[in-house]
């Protein structure tokens, strides 16, 4: 089964996203903010982030970061999806996601959940 966390700190979002997806057939897990995500993807080993962009604690964009300067090789190659309410995210801040080779799609947060389903799905195909 393949694995996703998704990291959000929007309690009614985060919840919203898990259900769609586990009824996607994935196995998912949540984290609040890109701090906690960080000390949970080493032992849950996810096959995919969806990833909010504004968070406390450590943004989205920090944590890609974080996980693509990883002396790990397999951290630097989890892909996500890039999930955001920002409506005027500044261009630098897009094209920072955007260069990281693990960025795979980016969405806005207000997206239909069948949007999210089919985009994770082209990443990592069915959850099965």
């Amino acid at each position: 089964m393949k694995r996703m966390l998704i990291v959000e700190d929007d309690y009614p979002v985060r919840e919203m996203y898990k259900a769609v997806l586990a009824g996607e057939g994935y196995e998912v897990e949540a984290a609040r903010n890109g701090l906690e995500a960080l000390l949970r993807i080493p032992a849950f080993k996810p096959d995919l982030l969806v990833l909010d962009f504004n968070m406390p604690e450590m943004t989205g964009l920090e944590l890609a970061g974080r996980l693509k300067a990883s002396l790990d090789p397999a951290l630097r190659a989890i892909p996500f999806i890039v999930m955001t309410g920002e409506s005027n995210m500044p261009p630098e801040v897009r094209a920072a996601f955007e260069r990281n080779p693990a960025c795979a799609a980016f969405l806005p947060k207000n997206v239909d959940v069948e949007m999210l389903a089919r985009a994770v799905r082209s990443v990592l195909g069915g959850g099965e």
